[in-house]
């Protein structure tokens, strides 16, 4: 759109609605903002060799948020607006920066009215109960103003070619002997960020993402009847890439297809293991989702913020939390690992605030949240009152909230891969366990906040013998366990760290996240019979 239009429409408007006050109330607005998205994008995806979806979007996404009162004591409203950009570029500059202008004062007048009623609604509760304005914490907190406009970059695509890649890739997968189903999805995005406020801040910024997907499917057979036994296991592989010349090539794809299926029927033919604790080793993609799920989630500032959820690291600032060769920061500013592209970088967040490294724990010791514009309690003497930039969205009509970014593992106990196996073997024999476990990939996992528990789904492992250290897959399972539990189970690192990426969905829906992680060796390591639907399969083969 030749954009600098937005934030033009975003300035005027910003500037007529401190201007807002309805008649027979004092109250104004102190702070009003714009976070505008303009989103193209492109997705592809095939199945059984055929084309299912080629589709390309854009929009320009616009929301205002609003707050009356101080930012001790505030009310906060929100209003949002899509619009199709291809609708708007029938117009001319005048007419579309009208457009956009006469959607800002919709929504913004929609936002104050909600700040207001959310207001009064909080002062109304002040009458029956009683406020120690000592503890009481700020409902919002104060950020310098920050400028920065950055230059426009060209999302890259070449739409036919990825379309006939994918089709012969997924048709690739299917030409191999009891594949169920194989699937690739292709994403090419480009998000384009805006955000003005009364503070003074003035932002353009932008991501581009490449994000590829491989899916196989098979049944799996129960090695007494030599059947199929009903369930259906998942393999997956995933690429996020930076920047299109990084995409891998039909050839990469057709040999990671290869080594995607062997691991799947390798998997198919594997034995059940037996629910219980094992001393383990997990992948580096496994480990990264270990923290990702145990800790990431729980160091959320609403995590803190949220009466009904009961957080075991809360109060606990300053204290020892697991083991004290484990450093774990949370850095958006890094771009790369080896080379690698971290799907976890941004340049500000959707509040305006410049993206920063966090640490929080080093060498084992709790040291901070990830934080938003709205402040936590203090905690054994540390204030909350700023944001470290992690609030963040997935779209427009989201309430910014604290969320990950790239987790990065670091350990001051480090030894070759060699020597955790043997390590592994050692627990084994101490723990008079004929053998302990190897998980080589997971396709996720997920997070109880309430319960305070977590689950990870591997897609690929083995059980190691204790004695001739022979590998055989097993499936059936999940990996399970408390926060506080897993912590103090870790009891060395590898010296091979690697990149896993990815989405993380939450209270603001997805973004993106990564992990930089070493393969870890685990003490004791829980798991339980994995959640199975059986089901029969087709009655006769493919074609």
């Amino acid at each position: 759109m030749g954009l600098d239009i937005v934030l033009e429409a975003m300035d005027e408007e910003l500037h007529r609605s401190k201007k807002l006050k309805i008649e027979g109330y004092k109250e104004k607005p102190y702070f009003i903002s714009y976070l505008a998205k303009e989103i193209e994008e492109v997705s592809i995806e095939s199945s059984h060799g055929c084309l299912d979806t080629s589709e390309v979007c854009k929009s320009l996404e616009v929301m205002a948020t609003v707050h009356v009162g101080s930012y001790k004591e505030d009310g906060v409203g929100i209003a949002f607006v899509n619009l199709p950009l291809p609708d708007l570029k029938k117009g001319d500059r005048k007419k579309v920066k009208q457009a956009i202008k006469t959607k800002l004062w919709s929504i913004t007048d929609s936002a104050f009215k909600q700040a207001l009623t959310d207001f009064f609604s909080k002062k109304s509760q002040d009458v029956e109960r009683v406020v120690d304005d000592k503890a009481k914490i700020a409902d919002f907190s104060r950020e310098d103003p920050h400028k920065y406009l950055e230059k426009d970059k060209e999302l890259v695509i070449e739409t036919t070619k990825w379309q006939e890649i994918l089709r012969k890739t997924s048709n690739e997968i299917m030409d191999y002997k009891n594949v169920l189903g194989g699937s690739v999805s292709f994403l090419a995005k480009k998000e384009k960020n805006y955000f003005l406020s009364t503070e003074g801040t003035r932002l353009r910024h932008q991501n581009i993402y490449y994000n590829l997907l491989m899916e196989a499917t098979t049944r799996g057979i129960d090695l007494l009847t030599k059947k199929e036994d009903g369930s259906v296991l998942l393999n997956v592989k995933t690429y996020d890439i930076g920047k299109y010349k990084d995409l891998p090539t039909p050839k990469q794809l057709i040999t990671d297809v290869e080594q995607l299926v062997n691991e799947l029927m390798m998997m198919r033919e594997a034995e059940r293991l037996t629910p219980g604790v094992y001393p383990a080793i997990i992948y580096q993609c496994v480990h990264g989702f270990l923290w990702h799920e145990v800790i990431g989630h729980r160091l959320e500032s609403q995590s803190v913020n949220e009466a009904e959820l009961s957080n075991p690291f809360e109060g606990r600032l300053g204290e020892k939390i697991t083991k004290e060769f484990i450093t774990i920061e949370m850095d958006p500013t890094k771009k790369e690992y080896k080379g690698k592209f971290l799907n976890g970088q941004y340049k500000f967040d959707d509040e305006g605030v410049p993206a920063q490294k966090v640490t929080l724990i080093k060498k084992g010791v709790l040291q901070n949240f990830l934080t938003t514009r709205k402040p936590i309690k203090p905690m054994n003497g540390k204030q909350f009152i700023k944001s470290n930039g992690h609030g963040r969205i997935e779209t427009i009509g989201y309430e910014p909230v604290a969320r990950m970014s790239t987790l990065v593992i670091k350990s001051d106990n480090e030894v070759s891969y060699e020597e955790l196996k043997k390590k592994l073997i050692h627990l084994c024999v101490q723990q008079k366990k004929p053998y302990g476990l190897i998980i080589y990939g997971a396709s996720g996992g997920e997070t109880d906040l309430v319960n305070e528990s977590f689950v990870l789904y591997p897609s690929v492992a083995y059980k190691i013998d204790a004695r001739t250290g022979k590998e055989t897959p097993i499936r059936g399972f999940e990996i399970n366990g408390t926060s506080l539990s897993i912590l103090e189970n870790i009891v060395a690192t590898d010296n091979n760290y690697e990149v896993a990426g990815g989405y993380c969905g939450a209270e603001s829906g997805l973004v993106p996240t990564a992990e930089v992680a070493p393969r870890a060796l685990i003490n004791n390591l829980e798991v339980k019979k994995a959640s199975e639907e059986k089901s029969r399969g087709p009655i006769i083969p493919p074609p």
